[in-house]
């Protein structure tokens, strides 16, 4: 599987997906939640 280093931490691009885009961060902005989703 794929893995990406986000600071310390090596995650799966997998995991991103589970969560809401905007749940517990404030209002959301689609445009910039498909632009995060498209990101290499």
């Amino acid at each position: 599987m794929e893995k990406r280093q986000i600071g310390s931490l090596r995650v799966s691009p997998i995991g991103l997906g589970c969560m809401n885009m905007s749940h517990g961060y404030g209002p959301s902005d689609d445009k910039v939640s498909e632009v995060l989703l498209h990101q290499p």
